[in-house]
């Protein structure tokens, strides 16, 4: 063997996760739990500040878990896509596409008026903005992002053999979708106080159709932190430009963001192959 080959350039073994579905089944119990318990019994007798301070407990408490059952699984969060490495390259696309969008939105609203300003979005007092921005991008979409994505797709891709296969793959992708959008039902209803059937599918709809994207764009990237933060601002408006038009500005973001992600595959592949290899599941479980 050529000693000059380094390790970082041999193939890298499969990610395989050492247990059954009992890590993944204990996951899915516990935290739907703690996430009916807490909007039913929490939020209510509690203010704003405080029902905002324990909303950033339980999704740490939802990410421990993840966690835990990541652990028990014998994986690592860096090897899934969330570690030190991962928060640089994750967050500045984002903080470039939101730049573009607030620019755009600027340049629209000029032509249109002749003049722009600029404010928070939804009225709200800059210390509130600032605090709920934090826990959105943080502990609430980096949270799910690597709960759900980093290891319930994962795990479920290895369980159904789709490591190297692409259609048991996309099967596990659609079955992970399926989970996150039921896992968000209790919220629904109880933290949002949806009761129509009509209101709670329709809900369900937009989550199916984020879930998809955002899985598919992490099986893409493998970046826990990059899915994560553009989640965050999915659930907390980061356009500044009063009077923004309402498609412009994410039209011209679109191609643009495609064209960061494909870098970011080209780069990401290359510099951290070990990120990409392929999930799978022994047939007879490790013992450590």
């Amino acid at each position: 063997m050529d000693s000059s080959i380094h390790a970082a350039d041999r193939p890298a073994e499969p990610l395989a996760f050492d247990r059954g579905v009992g890590p993944l089944v204990g996951f899915l119990l516990s935290t739907t739990l703690l996430a009916t318990l807490v909007p039913l019994f929490v939020y209510p007798n509690l203010g704003p500040w405080p029902s905002l301070v324990a909303m950033a407990a339980a999704f740490a408490a939802i990410g421990g878990i993840a966690w835990l059952a990541l652990r028990l699984d014998g994986r690592r969060a860096a090897d899934v896509g969330l570690s030190r490495d991962d928060v640089l390259p994750g967050v500045l696309p984002v903080a470039a596409i939101y730049l573009l969008i607030n620019a755009v939105a600027a340049i629209a609203v000029v032509l249109a008026s002749g003049s722009v300003r600029l404010t928070l979005p939804g009225a709200v007092s800059p210390s509130w903005w600032v605090a709920m921005a934090v826990v959105q991008l943080t502990f609430v979409g980096i949270t799910e992002e690597f709960a759900f994505r980093g290891y319930v797709q994962n795990k479920l891709v290895a369980v159904l053999g789709g490591g190297t296969d692409r259609v048991r793959k996309v099967v596990a992708i659609l079955l992970g979708v399926g989970l996150f959008a039921l896992w968000h039902i209790p919220q629904r209803v109880f933290g949002q106080g949806l009761t129509e059937p009509s209101e709670i599918l329709g809900t369900l709809v937009v989550v199916v159709v984020l879930g998809l994207f955002l899985g598919l764009l992490y099986e893409y990237t493998r970046n826990v932190v990059l899915v994560g933060v553009l989640h965050g601002t999915f659930n907390w408006s980061f356009v500044f430009v009063a009077g923004a038009p309402g498609d412009l500005p994410f039209l011209v973001a679109i191609p643009v963001f495609a064209v960061l992600v494909w870098y970011y595959r080209r780069w990401a592949s290359e510099a951290h192959a070990a990120s990409f290899r392929p999930q799978v599941q022994p047939q007879t479980p490790r013992r450590s």
